[in-house]
């Protein structure tokens, strides 16, 4: 039997849902936005047609100078004239740089609202945090001592910081969550929730639709640690249920050496549908593998975390083909003033070595996401009122930069894209065309969302009594 080295966890997937047609009444709301903001899809602005506010996309960004007029609320990481947030991401450690698209889209987001004069006046100082893959309960200790609030963090093991910063009564908007007991904890709010008891299987869905015969001979690889042994039961379990038949159920090495036999097992088993949950790089070594075994099934596939450049990069033309499901708006159609294209040219501007990811967008909507509940507590901090700030915003797109959402009742999307590596670069696959969409590009639908029956899931951190 092959012994698994266990040193590292891959990212958690981020499935979006799938579907036809979004009921009208929210499709008619949907275009209405849309048309409203159409006159403002030009470059960012500062004096935007609303009034003191910047546009992202269709969404006023609440960064301002303010009337000035600030006091020194006596909180930690806040004074009249500054707040000071952390970032929490594992950067060193066991797989250097695996959440630098945090630290660079929180870095872009810093910028761009500092450019516009700060929250309400007062400007943001950033503090990075390196959770080095297995000290997030360190990295969330320090957060505890040293800032307001953390706000696009992305933690691997974030299930043992949570309940850290719960003890100290600090509220996060992490870009992403790897586990329950940080997902569904108190004080925490996402741009793009993730229930955890419930699956997005929309491409799931897609594929079983267009290729039903493929589907009933499904392989899926993935690591039998916390999150991915999470990820790989809420795949299985929906898939099934959407028609899928496993002929291999295979744990994989984090660092896996033996792709080869893998795929010659796969394939001598008439694989035509191969999933696998684990991070780019290990998706790459699949897909290279593929190559030299001259093999590759009707369909592989992936979830949000290997719709990224370095999927291509490393993989090269062994990539070509590959499905990846996206809950972020395309890369590959930002246009001047649309969303997307902002968080592009920010993220440029702050490091020429920044590369996109459909995690870091996630993590500039969270840094949006904040701007939007403190600007509404004016003067008045308080820990308490941001929380309450945050589960008062109950629409959530990011000014059209992904899915839409409700962070403050938390609850996911019914809508998802996928896209394809043709030609050496993704291209958008379903739906085929913008308009096609039903919200902003997107396919909605409500059966998109599955409730997971045998799942049992870990409760989130709670607050000390």
């Amino acid at each position: 039997m092959r012994r698994l080295v266990l040193t590292m966890a891959a990212f958690a997937l981020f499935s979006a849902a799938c579907g036809s047609k979004v009921d009208e009444e929210v499709r008619g709301e949907a275009v209405e936005r849309e048309n409203a903001n159409e006159s403002q899809a030009g470059a960012l602005d500062a004096t935007a047609a609303a009034g003191e506010f910047p546009m992202v996309g269709t969404h006023e960004l609440k960064c301002s100078p303010g009337d000035g007029d600030n006091t020194d609320p006596g909180i930690q990481g806040v004074t009249a004239d500054t707040i000071t947030i952390g970032v929490m991401a594992d950067i060193t450690g066991p797989k250097p740089g695996l959440g630098q698209p945090q630290w660079d889209a929180m870095d872009a987001f810093v910028a761009l609202c500092n450019e516009h004069g700060g929250i309400n006046g007062r400007q943001l100082e950033l503090v990075k945090i390196d959770s080095a893959l297995f000290d997030s309960a360190g990295a969330a200790a320090q957060a505890c001592e040293s800032v307001f609030v953390t706000v696009g963090d992305g933690v691997v093991f974030d299930n043992e910081s949570a309940q850290v910063q719960l003890d100290c009564q600090q509220v996060s908007i992490p870009g992403w969550s790897a586990n329950p007991e940080k997902s569904r904890a108190e004080y925490t709010y996402f741009p793009m929730p993730n229930t955890v008891t419930e699956w997005m299987y929309g491409g799931a869905r897609y594929h079983a639709g267009t290729n039903p015969e493929a589907v009933k001979k499904a392989a899926i690889f993935y690591i039998p640690l916390g999150t991915t042994q999470l990820n790989h039961d809420q795949v299985v379990e929906a898939n099934e249920s959407a028609g899928f038949e496993y002929i291999s159920d295979r744990a994989i090495n984090v660092v896996e050496t033996e792709w080869s036999s893998l795929i010659q097992e796969i394939r001598d088993k008439g694989a035509e549908y191969v999933y696998v949950v684990a991070d780019v790089a290990a998706t790459a070594q699949m897909l290279n593998a593929m190559a030299e075994e001259g093999w590759k099934p009707e369909i592989v596939d992936g979830g949000q975390q290997i719709y990224d450049p370095d999927l291509i990069e490393i993989a090269g033309d062994a990539a070509e083909g590959t499905f990846a499901v996206s809950t972020t708006f395309p890369f590959e159609e930002a246009t001047e003033g649309n969303a997307i294209q902002v968080y592009l040219d920010y993220i440029a501007e702050v490091s020429e070595d920044a590369k996109p990811s459909a995690l870091g967008v996630q993590a500039f909507s969270a840094g949006m996401l904040f701007a939007e509940a403190m600007h509404a507590l004016g003067d008045e901090i308080t820990m308490d009122g941001l929380a309450e700030a945050l589960e008062n915003i109950t629409e959530w797109d990011g000014g059209g930069m992904h899915v839409p959402t409700n962070p403050g009742g938390f609850e996911g999307s019914e809508c998802f894209m996928i896209m394809r590596v043709e030609n050496g670069e993704f291209v958008r696959h379903f739906p085929a065309t913008y308009d096609e969409g039903d919200v902003n590009g997107f396919s909605c639908s409500p059966e998109n969302r599955y409730e997971l029956q045998e799942l049992e899931v870990a409760e989130g951190a709670k607050l000390p009594e």
